[in-house]
């Protein structure tokens, strides 16, 4: 994972490890949910704010619903997603 951040981000050296401050991270989700050979078992596949559903109904990949029903490309929702993204590259980088 930190490779693939390294790569996303343009960083040839290696990014300092960076404590979170809380502790139900995405982060501490995903490490925590590794098997012994780096591969995401089952179980993390969940995040913890997904509806339980029933077997019988219809699921959705993560994020599906919300791209189907939710998408918004206006040009403002364009231009946050952008900022969102800076502040995301930012908070990589130097923790803040």
């Amino acid at each position: 994972m930190k490779n693939w951040f390294k790569d996303r981000f343009g960083k040839a050296e290696r990014l300092p490890e960076v404590k979170w401050r809380t502790d139900s991270s995405i982060h501490n989700l995903l490490v925590n949910s590794l098997d012994a050979e780096g591969y995401l078992k089952i179980e993390g596949r969940t995040l913890p704010d997904e509806k339980g559903g029933d077997a019988n109904e219809i699921q959705f990949a993560p994020g599906l619903m919300d791209a189907m029903f939710g998408a918004d490309d206006s040009e403002d929702s364009v231009s946050r997603i952008h900022r969102l993204i800076e502040l995301l590259v930012e908070v990589s980088r130097t923790g803040k």
